[in-house]
Order: structure tokens, then C-alpha cells, then sequence
């Protein structure tokens, strides 16, 4: 399921992104910046989470031996 979510996130921003290259369109130009802005900040928590979670088994592990 995540894969097809994925795939059609993909397929309606190609489509965004052409319609806003063919049109000139300032608000689809806008609409794919802060698209992308969000999906950039929501990758970098999810990176800092990881993180964090990489440091608390790491822990974990060194508290078991």
C-alpha cells in the first residue's frame, strides 16, 4: 500500500510540476516550493528520530553486556 501511495504522490507531482512548466503558473510554481519544503522538513525529523532511536538501542545494548 505504501508503495502505491508513493507511486501516485509521484505521478500527481510530475503532473503539477509540467502543468506549472507549460502554464508559467506562479501558483503552482509556489504550490510544488512548499511541497517540497514540508516533505524536506518531515525527512529530517524522520531522520533526527532515527537518530534518536539508533542512540536509545545502542544504550540499551551497552546496559545488557
Amino acid at each position: 500500500m505504501k508503495n502505491i501511495n508513493s507511486r501516485l504522490e509521484d505521478i500527481f507531482l510530475a503532473v503539477i510540476l509540467w502543468l506549472a512548466k507549460t502554464t508559467k503558473s506562479q501558483v503552482l510554481s509556489n504550490f510544488i516550493s512548499e511541497y517540497v519544503e514540508q516533505k524536506t522538513q518531515k525527512i529530517q525529523h524522520e531522520i533526527i528520530r532515527q537518530k534518536w532511536d539508533l542512540a536509545k538501542a545502542d544504550k540499551l545494548i551497552k546496559s545488557m553486556r
